[in-house]
């Protein structure tokens, strides 16, 4: 089911913006959501909610071919189990499901709840290249991943959310802290 509404003057809906290319959208809180924006508008019960993707910035602007979102401006991106703080982002693929998200920021953050969303990951660098459809983050520039009580810093962290490995350092180096989780008696 494709919804679709007019805010601001950026047009959203369904699983993609359908804003008018090459046209920045500024000056304004530029939301898109990508189920249910509209006033007035309800879900119905066959609708899923859980692969809406939520994208807040200054500006916003799509690709001539329209495979490419470009956001930049105190950007905030929120899917079903992450979300991401930067100052600019390139979204690939459709927007409601990215095939991969690259972004900027001083630091740019994500946050990823899986199967416990009471110990979320929390990751930030200069520069983060996500790709949520395989589940795998990599992490440059003053790179920093931490999970309740573990933390992984480096220059350069790729992390595997699925195995929850990861592969750390290309130059200098890798600090890791870890606890110990205590046998139960």
């Amino acid at each position: 089911m494709v919804r679709s509404t007019s805010l601001n003057g950026v047009r959203v809906g369904g699983s993609r913006y359908h804003g008018q290319r090459r046209r920045a959208v500024q000056g304004v809180s530029a939301c898109l959501c990508l189920a249910l924006l509209a006033v007035g508008a309800r879900a119905d019960d066959t609708h899923d909610l859980a692969d809406t993707v939520i994208a807040r910035a200054q500006e916003a602007w799509e690709s001539d071919n329209g495979d490419v979102m470009f956001i930049r401006g105190d950007l905030q991106l929120r899917g079903s189990h992450w979300r991401i703080h930067a100052d600019t982002a390139r979204v690939e693929g459709k927007l409601g499901d990215p095939s991969r998200v690259v972004v900027e920021g001083a630091p740019a953050r994500i946050i990823v709840t899986g199967d416990d969303p009471s110990q979320p990951l929390e990751g930030q660098s200069t520069h983060l290249d996500f790709d949520p459809r395989a589940k795998l983050m990599r992490l440059e520039g003053a790179a920093t991943i931490i999970k309740g009580k573990e933390s992984i810093s480096s220059e350069s962290i790729r992390y595997s959310l699925d195995r929850k490995t990861f592969e750390a350092g290309t130059h200098g180096r890798v600090k890791v802290v870890t606890t110990p989780h205590r046998k139960k008696k």
